[in-house]
């Protein structure tokens, strides 16, 4: 699961997640990065150019997305805006119920990568993610 705890409050979704509210706002951008670039693939490696960055910490900061979006030539600003948004709690919402469904009970860990439904344990999600296309683009070389 994305997170341990959803609740309502007056209205509003709130996260607690497993790392702390710096995990729930990377998710955040992960799913306002896939709404807004309507491109899986071009997602994908913004969002793991993100993971991998350390530019504000831990990756999959504010920073991170800027920085990734200098290198992809993506505009990080709807995404960022996105993410401080009502619209990212309902794609985490969204997302939580879809991993929800491949979570439980086959796969108990997290994180969980799946790639045309083979699971993947790996801590290089670009790698991971290059190997399994059949035509990859100039950003696997």
């Amino acid at each position: 699961m994305l997170w341990n705890v959803r609740f309502v409050d007056h209205g509003k979704l709130y996260f607690d997640c497993a790392f702390g509210p710096e995990e729930c706002h990377g998710l955040k951008l992960h799913a306002c990065a896939i709404d807004i670039l309507k491109n899986i693939s071009q997602s994908e490696f913004y969002n793991s150019c993100m993971m991998n960055g350390t530019w504000g910490g831990k990756g999959s900061t504010d920073k991170d997305a800027i920085n990734c979006g200098n290198i992809m030539k993506i505009n990080s600003k709807p995404i960022i805006e996105c993410a401080n948004s009502a619209r990212a709690d309902a794609l985490l919402e969204y997302y939580g119920i879809e991993t929800d469904k491949v979570t439980n009970p086959r796969y108990k860990a997290m994180p969980l990568i799946l790639l045309n439904g083979k699971k993947f344990d790996s801590d290089n999600l670009m790698k991971t993610i290059c190997q399994t296309l059949s035509k990859p683009p100039p950003e696997c070389k």
